[in-house]
C-alpha cells in the first residue's frame, strides 16, 4: 500500500560468554504489552545456553519450545487470535518461571522521528498541544491503549536491549507520550474497537541517517558518510550532536526492539535533513525498506508527515530558508516507496 499524509535497564547484555541464571527478557517484552492480532508474533529473550525454554500462551494454551543459542538467546514465534479486550498471561520457563500479565491482543504501531514526534501530549512551556489537556484528564487505565516510550540512547555499538516498558493508559503516561503517536492511537482505537499499542522512539533534532543501521548506510550510501566512529568510544570533540550521526540512534534505540511484531510505521521527521533533499529522498526509501526487513514485515504500512512550512533561518541559502525542495522529496518518496 502507498500511504502519504500531510498533517505524523539500558540493560547491557554481554554479547559472548556470560550465561543467564534465569530468563531475561528485553524491555519491550513486558507486562501490559500489546501483541499484533491475527499473525505470528516473535517473542525472545536470554537463558542458560542449551537449556530449553518453554513459552505457553494464555489464549490457546499452546506450549512452544525454543533452544537458546551459544550466547543464551532464544526466539519463538506464536500465533495470535483476533484482537479483543480480554487480558491474557504468557508463561516463560527454563525451569524457573516468568509470568507476563495483562497482555492485550490488537494493533501495534511503531512511531518515530524528531521533535514533532517527540513533543508530548502535555506540550512544552508556552507550547501546548491542542487537545492535550482534555486527553490527559480523560485518560483511564481501563481504556485499551498501551504506551511504550523508549528512552533516548545513542551508541557507537549495537545494543541488544533498550530501556522502556509497556504502560497503562493513565493521565501521567498519556501526558508524557508523543502527542502525534497518541492522537493516532486514540483515533485508531475508537474506530477499529480493538486494543492499540504505540511503540515510540524519537529524538528532537535527529537526522534520518541516525535511525539507519550500518549495513544500510554502507550498502546504499557508500562514500557519502564517514563511519569512522562506529565501535569506538564517543568523543564529543567530533562536533555534530550525537543524535545526528549515522547509525547511533539505530544502535541505541531500535536494534533492541528487533524483531517485535507490529502492524505499521508512522514517521514525522525531515527538518534536520532539509538542506539535502535529493539525498533525503534516497534515505527515506532506504529507511522504509530497512524497517520492513529488520522487523520481518515486508507489507507494513508506512505513513509519514510532510513537514510544515517554516522559515528556519534568514540566510540566502534557498535550501535552509525555504523547505520546498524537501516537501518535493517527501512527495516523490510517497510515489516510490511501496
Amino acid at each position: 500500500m502507498k500511504h502519504f499524509v500531510s498533517v505524523f535497564l539500558a540493560l547491557a547484555l554481554l554479547g559472548g560468554s556470560a550465561a543467564h541464571a534465569k530468563i531475561t527478557l528485553p524491555s519491550v517484552i513486558s507486562d501490559n504489552m500489546v501483541l499484533q492480532q491475527n499473525t505470528g508474533v516473535t517473542l525472545w529473550g536470554w537463558s542458560d545456553s542449551g537449556k530449553k525454554v518453554s513459552v505457553i500462551t494464555g489464549w490457546d494454551k499452546k506450549n512452544t519450545v525454543a533452544i537458546p543459542d551459544a550466547y543464551g538467546k532464544w526466539t519463538v514465534k506464536v500465533t495470535t487470535p483476533a484482537g479483543s479486550m480480554r487480558p491474557y498471561e504468557i508463561s516463560i520457563s527454563d525451569g524457573e518461571k516468568t509470568i507476563l500479565r495483562n497482555i492485550l491482543i490488537g494493533e501495534v504501531w511503531y512511531c518515530s522521528g524528531q521533535s514533532n514526534m517527540e513533543m508530548p501530549v502535555k506540550g512544552y512551556a508556552s507550547q501546548p498541544a491542542e487537545g492535550g489537556t482534555d486527553a490527559i484528564m480523560a485518560a483511564r487505565p481501563e481504556r485499551p491503549i498501551r504506551i511504550c516510550n523508549i528512552k533516548k540512547c545513542s551508541s557507537t555499538t549495537v545494543k541488544e536491549n533498550t530501556t522502556g516498558s509497556w504502560q497503562l493508559h493513565t493521565p501521567e503516561n498519556v501526558a508524557n507520550i508523543s502527542a502525534t503517536a497518541y492522537f493516532f492511537a486514540d483515533y485508531l482505537q475508537a474506530h477499529i474497537d480493538v486494543p492499540v499499542g504505540i511503540l515510540v522512539t524519537s529524538w528532537g533534532g535527529s537526522s534520518i541517517e541516525t535511525w539507519l543501521d550500518r549495513e544500510t548506510i554502507e550498502r546504499d550510501f557508500a562514500g557519502e558518510f564517514d563511519l569512522f566512529y562506529l565501535g569506538q568510544p564517543w568523543d564529543k570533540s567530533y562536533g555534530k550532536k550525537d543524535h545526528q550521526w549515522p547509525c547511533l540512534l539505530y544502535n541505541g534505540q531500535v536494534n533492541g526492539l528487533v524483531p517485535y511484531t507490529f502492524k505499521g510505521i508512522i514517521w514525522y521527521q525531515g527538518e534536520s535533513n532539509r538542506s539535502r533533499p535529493e539525498q533525503y529522498l534516497r534515505l527515506m526509501q532506504s529507511y522504509a525498506k530497512m524497517m520492513r526487513d529488520k522487523f520481518q514485515n515486508p507489507d507494513a504500512p508506512y505513513y509519514f508527515v510532510q513537514i510544515a512550512p517554516y522559515n528556519y533561518d534568514r540566510s540566502d541559502s534557498v535550501n535552509s530558508y525555504v523547505s520546498g525542495y524537501l516537501y518535493e522529496a517527501q512527495q516523490k518518496a510517497s510515489e516510490l516507496i511501496p
